[in-house]
C-alpha cells in the first residue's frame, strides 16, 4: 500500500489519514525505533510534542498541539483538517530528513 492509498473522506473539511502507516527504508525494509515499526503517528506525535527555539507560541497553542498529538497517538485512521496538515508539514520540515518527510508529505497530500 502506498501513502496515497491511505486517505479517505471523513467530513467535507477533513480527510482521514492512517496513522499506522509504516515508514520504510529506500530498500523497502521497515524503519524501526526501539525495535518497533516506525509509523506516521509516532513521527507526527514526536514533532507535535517538541519545543522549537525559533517559535514563540503561547500555552493555548501548546495545548492544541497536545490534544492533536493525543488523538494521533491513538493510531488508525484519524481525521485531520487542512490547518492541522499544514502545521504537521511545517514541523516535519523543521526536524526530519527526506526519508521521513517524503512519505509523510505524500500521505498528507493524498
Amino acid at each position: 500500500m502506498t501513502p496515497t492509498d491511505n486517505a479517505t473522506q471523513a467530513k467535507p473539511d477533513k480527510k482521514t489519514y492512517d496513522m499506522d502507516y509504516q515508514l520504510k527504508r529506500m530498500n523497502g525494509e521497515p524503519l524501526q525505533q526501539d525495535g518497533k515499526p516506525l509509523t506516521a503517528g509516532t513521527i507526527i506525535v514526536d514533532v507535535l510534542s517538541a519545543n522549537y527555539v525559533d517559535e514563540k507560541i503561547d500555552g493555548s497553542q501548546k495545548v492544541d498541539r497536545y490534544k492533536l498529538a493525543v488523538r494521533i497517538n491513538e493510531g488508525g485512521p484519524q481525521p485531520l483538517s487542512p490547518k492541522e496538515i499544514v502545521l504537521i508539514q511545517q514541523l516535519l520540515a523543521k526536524t526530519m530528513g527526506p526519508l521521513i518527510v517524503g512519505p509523510l508529505y505524500e500521505l498528507l497530500e493524498a
